[in-house]
């Protein structure tokens, strides 16, 4: 099947995905991807020194993005850095997709975008762009949009329950998401739970599981009830909130954007490719690219994920256009085989056409390997980075200032 006159279905992931061996491969391949890869450290490296200190992240200095990388391996990563991991491999591997493998960039007559969770600042940043040269900056921002985002989100967990490293989401198989409803109310009901702490319903599918968020003591206690015991359930390892409209507000988000709103794009462009929003199962037709970025973070932090009705929304737009064969372009998820089941499902009854999916592994030439840079601390006879005296460095430590920069050979 031609990649290039098929209809497309671009699904972008969320943080469940394991994305490690596939970064590491990104971060070999010497083209736009290092262009990209600078700019995002460059970008995720400048914003916390402008937030207060108790809002900075306490996690240790970094160089690139292969150092970020390094410390998610050894468990070292704070929850909003790894949501910006996260989207900086979704990113870099699209850009991958759309020069390596030769796939052409997406247009609003052959694709449609459909992001789940964090996956969704990645489908807003494609569809405000019409070629790579004016994804990168789009790309750049919805990066900080992430760290923003993450940050936020890391702070719920910690004012109600002072542990991040905890997970927040529970996975309950085989169950029908009214009873899982039915199952929360009463358990909500029995034990009087202030509105912050309610483990709520974030995500359910028809063919019997659902996820639920809260603290997690809570979904401790909840996932040992009786009423409970028959059916499979999982952790997932995410340690921080999203989907929580009883705990997220518009004010949240227009915070974010106003604090990223030095790295927008200077074309605030009406978005050129249809975009699915997972948290309304509805296409966001916005008037500009900024309001496609505020629709994506209310996917992010105030709305549940409907998969299902968002993948049939797709496939309604597609019974809409010429029958052409579709590819699903999928990108940094494991959703990909859900996808391709559900539209093979709806297209299949009136349309006589092949359904594809493309594969997202990476193969980087073996001669690659990652550029570690090199770092040096320079602290002798009185010297120090940055200051001239053992008073100046106090005050720079005291601020929590990056003074990590790469050396000479």
């Amino acid at each position: 099947m031609s990649l290039s006159k098929s209809n497309r279905v671009y699904v972008f992931g969320d943080q469940t995905f394991n994305y490690e061996h596939s970064l590491a491969q990104l971060l070999c391949c010497h083209n736009t991807l290092t262009l990209f890869s600078r700019k995002c450290c460059s970008a995720i490296r400048t914003e916390p020194g402008r937030l207060p200190l108790h809002t900075r992240d306490t996690t240790a200095k970094f160089s690139s993005v292969a150092d970020l990388l390094m410390r998610k391996r050894d468990g070292c990563l704070s929850p909003a850095l790894e949501q910006v991991l996260c989207l900086v491999h979704t990113l870099a591997a699209f850009i991958w997709q759309h020069s390596e493998r030769k796939l052409s960039f997406p247009t609003p007559q052959d694709s449609v975008l459909l992001g789940f969770c964090t996956g969704s600042l990645a489908a807003a940043a494609v569809s405000s762009s019409q070629d790579l040269v004016s994804f990168i900056p789009a790309a750049v921002h919805a990066v900080v949009v992430a760290l923003y985002t993450g940050l936020r989100a890391a702070q719920e967990p910690q004012s109600i329950h002072g542990n991040a490293s905890s997970s927040w989401f529970l996975l309950v198989l085989g169950i029908a998401g009214d009873h899982m409803t039915t199952i929360l109310e009463g358990f909500n009901s029995r034990n009087v739970l202030i509105r912050t702490i309610l483990p709520c319903i974030h995500q359910r599918f028809r063919n019997g599981w659902c996820d639920i968020s809260g603290p997690p003591e809570v979904l401790t206690r909840l996932s040992q009830q009786d009423y409970l015991q028959e059916f499979d359930k999982s952790f997932l390892p995410i340690c921080r909130l999203y989907h929580a409209s009883h705990l997220f507000s518009q004010g949240d988000i227009d915070a974010i954007l106003q604090a990223v709103h030095s790295w927008a794009p200077t074309d605030n462009v009406m978005p050129f490719i249809p975009v699915m929003s997972c948290g309304t199962g509805h296409f966001a037709w916005m008037d500009n690219s900024q309001a496609l970025l505020e629709s994506s973070i209310h996917d992010v932090l105030t709305l549940p994920i409907f998969m299902e009705k968002a993948i049939d929304h797709v496939s309604l737009a597609l019974e809409a256009r010429p029958p052409a064969d579709v590819l699903v372009v999928v990108t940094g998820t494991d959703c990909g085989e859900t996808v391709y089941r559900r539209l093979k499902t709806a297209l299949g009854r009136s349309m006589p056409i092949a359904i594809n999916v493309a594969a997202q592994s990476v193969n980087a030439p073996e001669s690659s390997a990652i550029e570690w840079p090199n770092i040096a601390v320079i602290g002798m006879s009185g010297r120090f980075p940055r200051a001239s005296n053992p008073e100046d460095l106090w005050s720079l430590l005291q601020n929590k200032i990056d003074m990590c920069a790469k050396c000479r050979r």
